[in-house]
């Protein structure tokens, strides 16, 4: 209660300048929903008719399932905007392979081939957060094993290696 105190007279503080509280919290699907709660109790706390706090809560696709039961009702009521992120396809994971490679200062050819950018879509459910994780092993692997190119083969090696790491069954590989 002293906190909830000290952060409302802040915000009234903030309020009387002109500004405004935004609160950003990343990984909300790990939130408790007591805590969601008092989020939404916070969002109670007016000046002049105006909430003074904000919350922006980032989350993986966890999170809507937390907040689509029952009990966040009435948080989901003060929800202004939400979105969703949705997987990338094939074609969009190989630009986006390619933008981030140039603007990592790769210069030339395209580094991965088609064909492994659909081994790499198929293996990472074209999910940015896994797919950049799966990427920084495959140029880990790819700088250490002096390779130029990065085709369905290396890919395929990346998994294994990554799959055995994770004591993790792969079925579906391609040519694996």
């Amino acid at each position: 209660a002293a906190h909830i105190a000290e952060l409302t007279d802040y915000m009234r503080r903030l309020s009387a300048m002109g500004r405004r509280m935004l609160l950003i919290i990343d990984e909300a699907q790990n939130l408790p929903v007591e805590s969601i709660e008092e989020l939404r109790m916070l969002s109670n706390i007016q000046v002049d008719g105006k909430s003074i706090i904000q919350s922006f809560l980032l989350g993986q696709t966890e999170l809507e399932g937390v907040l689509s039961a029952p009990i966040m009702e009435q948080f989901r009521q003060r929800v202004i905007a939400s979105a969703s992120l949705n997987p990338l396809g094939e074609l969009e994971l190989y630009n986006y392979i390619n933008f981030r490679m140039n603007k990592a200062g790769w210069q030339g050819e395209p580094l991965f081939s088609q064909e492994a950018v659909a081994v790499i879509h198929k293996f990472t459910g074209g999910i940015p957060r896994k797919i950049n994780t799966f990427l920084d092993r495959v140029l880990l692997f790819t700088f250490m094993e002096e390779k130029h190119s990065i085709d369905v083969d290396v890919i395929n090696d990346v998994i294994k290696e990554v799959s055995s790491e994770l004591n993790h069954q792969v079925d579906d590989i391609p040519n694996a």
